[in-house]
C-alpha cells in the first residue's frame, strides 16, 4: 500500500513531490527482483527527510531606463540547507547561471515590458519554482533647453527647460 502522497512512480524508482518538509520512515522496500524487505521485522531501515522547495524572490534597482545599467538582487531562501545556484533569464537569450548570490547587472536596450525569471537550487538539489517578474523599462528623457538671445557681458540669462519624458 502506498502511504506516501505525491509519489511519481516508474519501473525502477519513485520520486516524492512534497508540499512541505516531511520525514518519511521506510517500512518496506521491494527491489527490482521483487524481493521484499520489511523494515519493521528486520533492523534494516532508513529515514528520509524531504525538504521544502526553496522560496525564490528578487528585487531590482529603482531606476530602470533603457540603455542604463540595472542591478538585480536575490532575496531567495532555502529550507534547511543553503542555496548554491542561481539561474537568471533576462529574455532575448540573455541567461546566466551563477554559484553565488552577488548582484547581477544588466542593461536593456529598448523601452518596454520585459520579464525576468529566476530559479534557485539548494545544496541538497532542491529546485525552486520559476519566479517571473515583469519589469517596465522606461525611455530615457530627451534632454533639452532653449538658449535665450542675450549678451552675457555682466548680465544674466535664463534658460528654458524643454526636456521631454516620452512614454510608450
Amino acid at each position: 500500500k502506498d502511504t506516501i502522497r505525491h509519489v511519481v512512480k516508474s519501473d525502477s524508482s519513485f520520486s516524492v513531490i512534497p508540499r512541505q518538509m516531511k520525514v518519511y520512515q521506510i517500512l518496506s522496500i521491494a527491489d527490482s527482483n521483487a524481493c521484499d524487505i520489511n523494515a519493521q521485522a528486520t533492523p534494516i531501515f532508513d529515514t528520509i527527510v524531504v525538504n521544502k522547495l526553496p522560496l525564490v524572490d528578487f528585487h531590482y534597482s529603482p531606476i530602470h531606463c533603457e540603455k542604463m545599467k540595472m542591478s538585480f538582487y536575490d532575496d531567495s531562501k532555502a529550507d534547511l540547507d543553503l542555496l548554491v545556484q542561481w539561474k537568471w533569464d533576462f529574455g532575448n537569450n540573455d541567461t546566466i547561471s551563477i554559484i553565488n548570490n552577488n548582484a547581477i547587472d544588466r542593461t536593456f536596450k529598448n523601452a518596454g515590458i520585459d520579464t525576468v525569471k529566476l530559479v534557485v537550487v539548494s545544496s541538497m538539489g532542491c529546485v525552486s519554482d520559476t519566479l517571473y517578474k515583469p519589469i517596465e523599462i522606461y525611455h530615457l528623457p530627451e534632454v533639452g533647453f532653449k538658449l535665450p538671445n542675450v549678451c552675457l557681458d555682466g548680465g544674466m540669462a535664463k534658460f528654458s527647460d524643454t526636456t521631454k519624458y516620452p512614454y510608450f
